[in-house]
């Protein structure tokens, strides 16, 4: 309100005793100005910089008792510096198990942080997952949550398992991106991929054959009981040393 710091013979006025000339889109454009109240109103997406407008206010009563005064405005960018932490506190996965992650979104500010979107897609051989958020949300399968407003200070916390095929292979890579309609100072994250390698466990487990007649040949499948990564396997996938001819 333009008004507020103005007066008449030294007393605050009502707008309908004065006249104003001013014309505020000229120097910023997309600004409109209310004669009945006073209001300059200023639109959303303005460039930041500093902007000086200036008004003239008169008398109605007396045309002639005029005045004139400058509206400086200074507009600043809306930023939000959202640091997102994703980890499951391993370097490595096993198999036939569950991985659980927790992704940490947090918004360091200065200013709140508008249409927060946290998306986590399913790494590729991935097909079962559950999800959580500190803010009600929850879900199966791909991590997919909006965030209306992220304060400055606060943070969501999410709990994201996977479970991962008993046949698996290769790296375990999991990234999370994090995107809002609020400017980031700092939008890289070096933090939003966790990369974990197999952990592959072969267990053999002892056999026993007997008693058989020693005239007669036997067999035995010694894999029967063997596992690996907690499940039978098929023997292409291992190699065996063994010389019973040696016993």
């Amino acid at each position: 309100n333009i008004f507020n710091n103005d007066t008449l013979n030294g007393s605050p006025f009502i707008p309908s005793v004065v006249t104003v000339t001013i014309n505020p889109s000229v120097v910023i454009p997309g600004s409109t100005f209310d004669p009945t109240t006073g209001i300059l109103t200023i639109p959303t997406g303005t460039t930041p910089g500093t902007y000086i407008i200036p008004y003239t206010i008169c008398e109605v009563a007396n045309p002639t008792n005029c005045d004139n005064a400058f509206v400086t405005v200074f507009i600043t960018n809306v930023s939000a510096n959202i640091v997102t932490v994703k980890t499951d506190n391993s370097a490595t996965y096993t198999p036939g198990t569950n991985v659980t992650y927790t992704i940490t979104v947090t918004n360091n500010g200065p200013d709140d942080a508008v249409n927060v979107i946290v998306n986590d897609p399913l790494p590729t051989g991935i097909i079962t997952a559950t999800w959580s958020g500190t803010n009600g949300s929850s879900g199966v399968g791909v991590l997919s949550n909006t965030i209306p407003t992220l304060v400055n200070g606060a943070s969501v916390v999410y709990t994201l398992t996977l479970t991962v095929p008993s046949n698996y292979t290769g790296n375990l890579t999991n990234i999370v991106t994090v995107t809002s309609d609020t400017s980031d100072p700092d939008p890289t994250c070096t933090t939003c991929t966790d990369i974990d390698t197999p952990l592959l466990l072969i267990d053999a487990v002892d056999d026993t054959l007997g008693p058989i007649l020693n005239n007669v040949p036997q067999t035995i499948n010694i894999f029967n009981n063997d596992t690996l990564n907690g499940s039978p396997f098929i023997p292409s996938v291992v190699t065996v040393t063994i010389n019973p001819s040696g016993v």
